[in-house]
C-alpha cells in the first residue's frame, strides 16, 4: 500500500513505513517525562539499558545489579536508594547491608544514605531520633551532653577536641533542627566558635 501511495518510489515507501514504526519512539523521545521503569517486564536487556542510561551508572554490571536488587521480593527501599548504593559498591551483600542499616536508638532499618551519624563514632541514627535527641539535649542539658545518644562518644575534655567536634556538629544540626533550637545551640554557654 505504501508503495502505491508513493507512486512506486521504493525509497519514499520505505521512509513512510519506517516513520510509522518509529512513531512510538519519537513520541516517547519528545515527552517531558520519562516513562516509569517497569521491573516486571520480560525484556531485561532493554530495562538494563534504560537503567544504565537514566542513572549514568559506570557499567552494565552495575545496571544489572540495580535490576536484580529491585526485583527482590523483600526489598524495603526505593530505586534512588538502590542506585546510590550501587554507585558506591559492586558487592551485592555489602549493598544489602548499606540498604538496611538499623537505627542505634529505635532499631528502624533505613538505607545508610538516609541515616545520620556523628564523626566521633560509627553509630547510625535515623533522622527522626537524631532530631528528637538533639532538640531535647540542646533545650534541657549542658553543651557537653551533646554526644552520641547510643555510645556517648566523644568524651569532650580537651579544648581543641571540643572546638573541632562542635564545628562539625554545627553543620549536622543545621540540616535537622528547627531554627529556634539551632539558635539556642549557638547561644549555649561554654560554646566557643
Amino acid at each position: 500500500r505504501s508503495l502505491y501511495i508513493n507512486a512506486g518510489d521504493v525509497g519514499r515507501a520505505v521512509t513512510e513505513l519506517q516513520r510509522q514504526l518509529l512513531e512510538p519512539f519519537h513520541t516517547r523521545l519528545w515527552q517531558e517525562f520519562e516513562p516509569e521503569l517497569q521491573f516486571d517486564t520480560a525484556d531485561k536487556q532493554s530495562l538494563v539499558r534504560r537503567i544504565l542510561a537514566i542513572f549514568s551508572l559506570p557499567s552494565w554490571g552495575r545496571a544489572e545489579l540495580v535490576l536484580a536488587l529491585m526485583q527482590e521480593q523483600d526489598r524495603k527501599c526505593d530505586l534512588q536508594d538502590i542506585v546510590e548504593a550501587v554507585r558506591q559498591s559492586h558487592d551485592k551483600e555489602f549493598i544489602k547491608r548499606m540498604l538496611t542499616q538499623p537505627c542505634a536508638t529505635c532499631f528502624v532499618e533505613l538505607p545508610r544514605n538516609k541515616m545520620q551519624s556523628l564523626t566521633s563514632c560509627e553509630c547510625t541514627i535515623c533522622p527522626e531520633c537524631f532530631k528528637i535527641y538533639f532538640t531535647i539535649t540542646v533545650k534541657q542539658k549542658h553543651i557537653k551532653d551533646l554526644v552520641c545518644p547510643n555510645c556517648a562518644e566523644p568524651e569532650i575534655n580537651d579544648e581543641g577536641e571540643l572546638l573541632n567536634y562542635f564545628s562539625t556538629l554545627d553543620i549536622l544540626l543545621r540540616d535537622c533542627l528547627d531554627r529556634d533550637v539551632l539558635d539556642l545551640f549557638h547561644k549555649k554557654p561554654d560554646r566557643k566558635s
